[in-house]
């Protein structure tokens, strides 16, 4: 499916996609260059599931790492790496890529 946005995109034809952030296709289809967010008032959220100050009608997620256990055995270079990023979810809404 995204490859279709891409390739009607490149045609020159209008598109319109749903996305999340982080995502490869933000990098193609750049947001406030190539592409437009629309934008949903945060009033409109689910009353349980509050959007703060998030525009795209959905409340703020988190990004878990999930890494098979054999793997970070193997490396444990990766397991440090991974134990100690940490990604601001400021950074996560940010519309661009």
């Amino acid at each position: 499916m995204m490859a279709d946005v891409i390739a009607r995109f490149r045609r020159g034809e209008p598109v319109f996609f749903y996305t999340w952030t982080p995502h490869w296709l933000l990098g193609e289809l750049k947001p406030a260059v190539a592409t437009v967010w629309l934008t949903v008032d945060p009033k409109y959220c689910v009353p349980d599931q509050p959007c703060g100050a998030s525009t795209t009608g959905f409340p703020v997620n988190d990004i878990s790492i999930v890494a098979n256990k054999e793997f970070l055995d193997k490396n444990p270079a990766a397991q440090a790496f991974l134990e100690a990023v940490k990604i601001p979810i400021e950074a996560l809404m940010r519309k661009t890529c």
